[in-house]
């Protein structure tokens, strides 16, 4: 066989080894290129964790801006007026105490469809005297400070103080040497009232007979 021929040969066999090893290098790096393209997932995690932080502090922005609970400002003592029967009284206003406290007198259990009820008498501010009747809520014994034991009875009633009505159980009890014939305590007063020592009777009882009808027929 000729030289030459066989030189020829030779570059032709060079040439094709040349292109189909830059052939397999090439798809070599277009798979890499895919592998790190499909792996490259961080950003868009990434932007999920900012749109979830984003909105954390929308709905904070939000809550700052809403209005908190609107609280009427009183007096340490004010008028309230007992419900149903539309009586009167000046109420000492004590957060510091807990547990509401009606002036009574002349206390009688009774008997109504097999239930204990509770009658006594008060006077108001107005001068009107009433024979108050309600369901017996409880009973309960405490020693005075001279050592006698006495009886305190509780009842469920209703009660306007300046605009809100409102029905918690009081304890009766003789308030005769007291100036108010009534004492709020912190449980009626929390979440509603701001009081400031400083004022007295700055309101009156205004609630709305309506709602009160409402809830008296409950």
């Amino acid at each position: 066989m000729n030289i030459s021929i066989i030189s020829d040969l030779l570059k032709v066999s060079i040439l094709t080894l040349s292109f189909f090893i830059t052939f397999a290098v090439k798809i070599s790096a277009s798979e890499e290129v895919l592998e790190d393209s499909s792996v490259v997932e961080e950003p868009k995690e990434e932007s999920v964790i900012l749109n979830e932080v984003q909105k954390v502090k929308n709905e904070d922005k939000l809550q700052s801006t809403k209005k908190p609970n609107k609280r009427t400002p009183l007096g340490y003592v004010e008028r309230l007026e007992l419900y149903p029967e539309k009586l009167f009284f000046d109420a000492k206003l004590t957060p510091g105490s807990e547990g509401n406290v009606l002036h009574a007198e002349d206390i009688e259990i009774f008997k109504k469809n097999t239930k204990e009820w509770i009658r006594f008498k008060v006077t108001d501010r107005k001068g009107k005297s009433a024979l108050i009747k309600r369901k017996l809520n409880g009973k309960s014994t405490f020693r005075t400070t001279s050592g006698e034991v006495k009886r305190r009875y509780s009842i469920k009633s209703g009660f306007c103080l300046d605009d809100k009505y409102m029905e918690v159980i009081f304890s009766l009890d003789d308030r005769s040497d007291f100036e108010q014939e009534v004492r709020i305590g912190r449980d009626a007063l929390a979440g509603h009232f701001l009081i400031d020592p400083a004022k007295t009777k700055t309101t009156d009882p205004h609630c709305k007979i309506d709602f009160l009808e409402k809830n008296n027929k409950k």
